[in-house]
């Protein structure tokens, strides 16, 4: 049964759409949407780089649930979500909805933090061009379900709702073994983006380097199949990204290739996608490299966290870090009954990869993935810890602790752990906090009470 407080959520997202509605009406964007449960925003930032110089854009910064889509098409903002400023926003939105906007494209990201939200979002937006870059369980706890499978099911068939409901372009992230399975119940053409062949559709891998000095990527084309995509001859079979300033992790290699395949369907070459995407820089809090205290790397990953998403950074904390390696991980929140599993998961692929030395942060970390480390060898105290924030902030400081030359990678969900405070007790210079995640005055106040 849904709960009071979703369905006012509900009843308050309709309202606003109401006057969205009117505006979209009258301004006729085509609407590119990313979905999927980790990677959306950097794959939607991806694709603003590619086509910003080319063509009008308006991009969804910072905004991507069900209610927030409508008042960023109205120009409306939160920034207290007091219900007084709810008040002030019902009262403004009849205003906003005469609202006009000149440029060409609606660039948006679609989150699904609630059961039925994606089917919420169709309701507004119905895309033209669709990325479906992942579907790794997140948010779990707010979906309906009588087993762990069944929470799961319902959270993919709710992100495939944006699928469905595209209009002309559907990229989507094949090797996604859950994405996989859903698109086989889809009858709308779907282009699959696929870096286990090199026979792929459109577009595979050939080449994809990490390092200290940032990334490398070389992408295969396919002329043929891609000229009968987009209606016109195209004489390139690779594209070759070399990018200086950040770390561009597996995951997101999807994301390139989407922003790639969009770029050359807007009539872009192969030198002005490599040279916009050579600029490119993830948002804060999304494996950002700084230099720490103590000679120490530090991998900042503190905006959130899913497995999906840890797993990949891990992989990258082992590339660079070759033998001196420290891993702070938070919880991964909202998952409900599916915790217990994902934290496991987690904590066994880490012993996997061989890890130096783990501090685990919060509570599901302490219950599920301790044991795990545990029992593999790792000795509390030493190897692993299980603290609070606080309680991690004050060791890792601790003198002696840092070993010279470390890398450290620190992630984990946001609003309760706040990671993104340990990683600015690291830095050293301080010109690098502004490039921290969560500068904003809320934020600021929520950090104090645990730190």
């Amino acid at each position: 049964m849904i709960s009071i407080k979703l369905q006012l959520y509900y009843l308050f997202t309709k309202y606003f759409q109401i006057w969205a509605k009117l505006v979209l009406r009258r301004w006729k964007p085509i609407i590119i949407a990313v979905v999927g449960s980790a990677g959306k925003t950097s794959t939607m930032l991806m694709i603003e780089q590619v086509l910003k110089n080319h063509v009008s854009i308006k991009t969804s910064y910072k905004t991507n649930a069900a209610s927030s889509i409508p008042l960023n098409i109205l120009g409306l903002t939160q920034h207290s979500f007091s219900a007084f400023e709810w008040l002030i926003l019902l009262i403004k939105a009849p205003f906003a909805g005469l609202k006009t906007y000149k440029e060409k494209i609606y660039l948006c990201e679609l989150d699904t933090d609630r059961d039925g939200e994606m089917k919420l979002h169709t309701n507004l937006i119905k895309p033209d061009i669709c990325c479906w870059i992942s579907a790794s369980p997140a948010h779990t706890a707010n979906f309906s379900g009588l087993t762990d499978q069944q929470v799961y099911q319902n959270m993919l068939d709710d992100q495939s709702e944006a699928v469905k409901k595209t209009k002309s372009l559907i990229l989507v992230n094949e090797d996604d073994t859950a994405i996989k399975d859903v698109i086989k119940q889809i009858k709308t053409p779907i282009q699959k983006i696929t870096f286990n062949s090199d026979n792929n559709d459109l577009i595979w891998l050939l080449e994809h380097k990490l390092s200290f000095n940032g990334t490398n990527i070389d992408f295969g084309l396919n002329p043929a199949k891609l000229a009968s995509l987009i209606g016109r001859n195209i004489n390139y079979n690779h594209i070759e990204i070399h990018n200086p300033h950040t770390l561009i992790s597996f995951i997101n290699l999807y994301g390139v290739a989407m922003a790639i395949i969009i770029g050359i369907s807007f009539g872009l070459d192969p030198k002005q996608i490599a040279q916009a995407l050579q600029k490119f820089r993830l948002p804060p809090g999304r494996m950002s490299l700084f230099a720490g205290k103590h000679a120490t790397t530090i991998i900042d990953s503190t905006y959130n966290a899913s497995k999906l998403a840890t797993k990949d950074a891990l992989d990258v904390l082992k590339l660079i870090g070759t033998n001196k390696t420290l891993a702070v991980l938070g919880d991964l929140r909202e998952l409900g009954t599916i915790a217990k599993q994902e934290h496991e998961d987690l904590a066994k692929y880490i012993v996997s990869q061989k890890i130096d030395r783990v501090i685990l942060v919060g509570p599901t970390m302490k219950d599920f993935a301790l044991p795990i480390f545990i029992n593999n060898g790792y000795q509390l105290g030493q190897t692993v810890f299980a603290l609070s924030p606080k309680e991690t902030k004050g060791l890792i400081n601790q003198a002696g602790f840092l070993k010279n030359g470390e890398t450290v990678l620190i992630k984990g969900s946001q609003n309760t752990l706040f990671l993104e405070e340990i990683v600015a007790s690291l830095l050293v210079s301080q010109k690098d906090y502004q490039n921290l995640c969560r500068r904003e005055a809320i934020w600021n106040v929520a950090r104090a009470k645990i730190y």
